[in-house]
């Protein structure tokens, strides 16, 4: 059996009784498929970077040169780089936690000695 004639057999089989269906049934059932695809709505285009492609093509006729490559890889790096200065020079403790894993200072160096002080006065 092949896809045609199973489609047959589905289609007799969904017909059968359609001609004792009584008139005003099919009415209701007209009027309830027509108000469903009323209620519809119809797919709507996405929007995204699908017209990067197109772009490209028509500024450059789909043809990358070595420039391009150059220049993207030159964008790259300076990202790169942007980014690494940026987490740089907002981490205020990285001399502290530079100086603790070389071992230049002792940890004791850069404990709050005061803290303990201030919990042997609050629990007398």
């Amino acid at each position: 059996m092949n896809e045609q004639d199973l489609a047959r057999k589905i289609a007799r089989h969904l017909d059968y009784g359609l001609d004792e269906i009584r008139p005003d049934t099919c009415h209701r059932l007209l009027a309830a498929r027509r108000t469903a695809l009323a209620r519809h709505d119809a797919p709507q285009p996405a929007f995204g970077l699908a017209w990067a492609g197109a772009v490209k093509d028509h500024l450059y006729g789909g043809r990358l040169t070595v420039a391009h490559y150059v220049i993207a890889a030159v964008l790259l790096a300076a990202g790169g780089a942007g980014i690494t200065y940026w987490h740089m020079a907002g981490d205020e403790d990285a001399d502290v936690e530079i100086n603790l894993l070389t071992g230049e200072l002792p940890i004791n160096a850069y404990l709050d000695s005061e803290f303990e002080a201030w919990l042997k006065r609050s629990s007398q």
